[in-house]
């Protein structure tokens, strides 16, 4: 015979407390969310100057290049070329075929030129 819920020996008076309430269910999606919250990277000045570089060459060159930014759940990469650098703002506008972007220096934390342009 094969087992289910009304055979002897299962668990029939706790197949009522397999739902969660709607708070619960919030609660652990919150909990599940700050578990995955990334730490931002420290960049030592060799790093710092290597990313400069790659921008202002960006710039200087009109080089498309791929930033990557930090996020505090999800990094993301950014494609575009410079076309500004604000060092009093600490921002830099990138831009790409769709839109222009400014972005945070403390945001990056890796750029790197690309060989074409897609």
């Amino acid at each position: 015979m094969k087992p289910n819920k009304i055979t002897p020996g299962s668990n029939l008076m706790w197949e009522s407390s397999r739902w969660m309430l709607p708070e619960h269910k919030e609660a652990l999606q919150k909990l599940k969310q700050e578990q995955s919250r990334q730490k931002r990277p420290v960049l030592d000045e060799q790093q710092v100057e290597e990313i400069n570089d790659k921008l202002r060459q960006s710039l200087q060159f009109h080089l498309p290049v791929t930033v990557c930014l930090f996020g505090e759940f999800k990094n993301r990469e950014v494609k575009g070329v410079v076309k500004r650098i604000n060092p009093a703002l600490g921002q830099v506008k990138l831009v790409n075929d769709q839109e222009e972007e400014w972005l945070s220096f403390q945001d990056i934390f890796d750029v790197s030129i690309e060989d074409d342009w897609e």
